[in-house]
């Protein structure tokens, strides 16, 4: 079984294959000196468009490396947030357009859940967001699902919202606050941690007797997954876009 999985949540983009549970190409793209992504026409910083505009040449990039013909992929993976509108977007959207096309299972699955994951027990989830306030949520580790949110939390509301488990990460400015709170788990690259989730998820349906790709493909549609934004958006989509 051959997964896709990419993040563009960051200015960076997160890329990975994997071929029966075993990552075959993994690369972070945007960070590196030199990226072609970052090579702008006049001078000053790269923006979020330059590094998302990469992210169909990233993935044909990949594909022609390992040799992979589109048609041999059986899910597709992304991240739906939270983090940069822009960026979430246009992963989400992509994603769905390649599912669509190949008919493929497509899973969504935000930076929350790829933390917990992590992390291993049940556990709540806190990352510093912007203006004192927070993204959060709490899992049972067990099947990761979530209990608590994901959601925009002001520090005020933190409390009521964790108050049930034992154990907390949260990133450093968060901890900086609340004191208790252990560090978060390091995610090298988002889009692995993806994978490994997706291919779980994917193996336990099909040992319920979902064994094929058009079963899978409805098992997890590609028109369920949508962006996870939590907080408000700077510019306003029309109704029925993405």
């Amino acid at each position: 079984m051959r997964l896709l999985s990419f993040d563009t949540s960051t200015p960076d983009i997160f890329l990975a294959l994997s071929e029966d549970g075993k990552v075959a190409y993994e690369k972070i793209i945007g960070t590196e000196p030199g990226s072609a992504a970052f090579q702008a026409a006049s001078t000053g910083p790269p923006n979020r468009q330059q590094a998302v505009s990469m992210l169909i040449p990233s993935i044909e990039a990949a594909l022609t490396d390992l040799d992979w013909p589109r048609s041999s992929l059986d899910c597709v993976v992304v991240g739906v947030g939270p983090g940069g509108f822009t960026g979430i977007r246009v992963a989400v959207v992509t994603a769905r357009t390649l599912a669509q096309a190949l008919r493929l299972p497509l899973i969504g699955l935000s930076s929350l859940d790829c933390l917990a994951y992590e992390a291993t027990r049940p556990t709540a989830v806190v990352v510093s967001a912007h203006a004192k306030h927070y993204y959060v949520a709490g899992y049972r580790a067990e099947t990761l699902t979530p209990v608590v949110g994901p959601h925009y939390a002001t520090e005020g509301d933190l409390p009521a919202l964790i108050k049930d488990f034992d154990r907390i990460v949260a990133d450093e400015p968060t901890r900086l606050i609340f004191d208790s709170m252990e560090m978060l788990p390091t995610l090298k690259n988002i889009a692995v941690t993806q994978l490994q989730i997706a291919f779980d998820r994917l193996s336990l349906t099909m040992s319920s007797g979902k064994v094929d790709r058009k079963d899978l493909a409805e098992a997890f549609p590609y028109s369920k997954v949508e962006p996870l934004y939590l907080r408000g958006a700077s510019i306003t989509v029309k109704k029925g876009n993405v």
